[in-house]
């Protein structure tokens, strides 16, 4: 007899292969739903770009390497184009000043990438003004 999803010992015996396919339904349910929800959790990050993508010493890098990244929250995605620009010129000017424009060992910060659920990318100066990505990043629009 189950009582409140408590399986008996006599009712494992009895009726494993049901009890079995009981869980792995429940299993396949529960992570069914939790793809869902990192589906519906995607957010936009800010990634630091900076003069040494490469470090020498990776032990060390992978301790800084979290200081790279911004995270722009659930929403940002479903804001309109001039609020993430405005978002995004506020999260980078704050995260600057934080590490004082330098993530070590990775060096000075030269830029700063976009990425959002789309997979585009782009690029933003030290200013928060979205650039137009050509070879050089040169041009601020």
């Amino acid at each position: 007899m189950i009582f409140h999803g408590i399986y008996t010992k006599r009712d494992i015996m009895n009726n494993r292969q049901s009890i079995f396919n009981d869980l792995a339904d429940k299993i396949t349910s529960k992570v069914i739903d939790l793809m869902n929800d990192f589906e519906k959790c995607k957010t936009a990050k800010l990634v630091a770009i900076c003069e040494n993508e490469f470090p020498l010493d990776n032990d060390i890098a992978k301790l800084y390497e979290h200081q790279k990244t911004i995270s722009l929250g659930v929403n940002f995605v479903d804001l309109e184009t001039y609020t993430k620009l405005v978002v995004v010129k506020s999260a980078i000017k704050t995260h600057y000043q934080t590490v004082n424009g330098k993530i070590q060992p990775y060096g000075q910060i030269l830029y700063y990438k976009l990425k959002d659920n789309s997979k585009t990318y782009r690029a933003f100066d030290l200013d928060g003004k979205l650039m137009i990505e050509d070879s050089t990043f040169n041009t601020v629009l």
